[in-house]
């Protein structure tokens, strides 16, 4: 359970005395207005092997102490987060452009250089974030619109809720968003059936950003073999894209697969059966034929494992929730999840990894991954921020 996923006034420090973002608990998200916003930031060194945070959880002289670089797979990013702060999602498009999205409205873009936290103006916990291009992002809130935030050539950043006529509205009607992808031309977002669907509400779990009638930007599904009253397809947690036409979205016990229509240029969300009734977190793949998810309990599947287009389950590696998936390569691909649980594929098989975390934080619960390459990877959580550089152990 994500415990630091609470409502109400934050202050996300940086250094023992530098506070660097407050926002408001009583802020207007339903406002579709730019808002520019004076952000803080500060130095950070990815070179973890100074303790210049002492946590006051340490009972110990050596509890916070971070384990050396070299020897592990993953040093700690000292001063990124306070422990009360939840990492829940990274995403980005190069390795100085890269957001951070967490609880209690945190929100932090790396230009490589700097790790700067952007008010959002939300107390909500942010969920999912996507570098759709350089410098440029979407961010999924809790029970709030989608939110474009971009960061213009003054540094500064531009905020933009994109309510789409759907926020705000009866929270049984409108679903809630979960995930975000696709690319800059097709804006996938995913989530949670609405309860009772109207004429536009209808199969809220994918919703895709569509100019309407009326030339205003709007959420609207894509499915059109449901009943009214009836919500159609699992509720969905994660969404993977390889291109405009091509992704897969993962959640309770089921699964889409965007792929071409029969008819030139168009397209369609196909639901595929999975080998088990659980939910999936995390999905990632290096195309749609070979994909993987990972979910409860230590779950991961795989699709088109054997060379047939269907998901198969994989030999659990350990018993904990499984949260997130990426990889830079079919043999390089890294797991993250609670107790804090890192795994790593090699091409051949699962083994568990060294992630850095100091004797404090050891079972921290893990629920972001994403990287540029394989010397470049992030991984967030309860109150940490991990990255992986050239200077870390090489895996045999």
């Amino acid at each position: 359970m994500r415990s630091t996923r609470t409502l109400g006034r934050w202050l996300l420090f940086v250094s023992p005395s530098l506070v660097v973002g407050v926002a408001c608990a009583n802020a207007d998200t339903n406002d579709a207005a730019v808002t520019v916003g004076e952000d803080a930031s500060y130095v950070i060194d990815t070179d973890a092997r100074t303790d210049a945070d002492v946590d006051i959880d340490c009972d110990a002289a050596d509890a916070c102490a971070p384990v050396g670089c070299e020897s592990t797979d993953f040093c700690v990013v000292p001063n990124a987060v306070t422990p009360q702060i939840a990492v829940n999602a990274i995403s980005g498009t190069a390795p100085d452009d890269v957001w951070f999205a967490g609880s209690r409205g945190t929100l932090l873009h790396y230009d490589g250089k700097e790790l700067r936290a952007i008010d959002t103006q939300l107390p909500n916990a942010l969920i999912a974030v996507w570098g759709v291009e350089r410098n440029v992002a979407w961010v999924v809130p809790l029970n709030e619109a989608p939110l474009r935030v971009r960061v213009n050539a003054a540094g500064e950043s531009e905020v933009s809720p994109v309510p789409g006529n759907v926020w705000p509205g009866p929270k049984e009607k409108v679903g809630r968003g979960r995930a975000i992808g696709g690319s800059k031309d097709a804006v996938w977002l995913v989530g949670d059936p609405a309860d009772y669907p109207d004429d536009w509400v209808l199969n809220q779990n994918i919703r895709q950003l569509v100019t309407d009638e009326d030339g205003g930007a709007t959420w609207r599904s894509p499915l059109t073999d449901c009943r009214p009253f009836l919500t159609c397809g699992p509720q969905l947690r994660a969404i993977y894209s390889f291109g405009p036409t091509s992704a897969w979205a993962m959640g309770v016990g089921g699964g889409f697969r965007l792929e071409a229509g029969g008819d030139a240029g168009t397209f369609a969300w196909t639901p595929y059966p999975l080998p088990l009734m659980t939910t999936f977190e995390g999905v990632w793949g290096t195309h749609a034929d070979d994909a993987w998810a990972v979910g409860t309990n230590g779950s991961i599947i795989r699709f088109g494992a054997a060379g047939e287009p269907r998901w198969e389950q994989q030999e659990p590696v350990v018993a904990v929730n499984l949260h997130a998936i990426w990889g830079s390569a079919k043999d390089d691909v890294w797991v993250v999840g609670d107790r804090g649980q890192v795994l790593h594929y090699d091409g051949a098989s699962w083994a568990l990894a060294e992630s850095g975390l100091p004797p404090v934080r050891s079972e921290a619960e893990l629920y972001a991954v994403w990287g540029s390459g394989p010397d470049d990877v992030w991984i967030g959580g309860n109150g940490v921020l991990l990255h992986r550089s050239k200077q870390n152990r090489r895996r045999p």
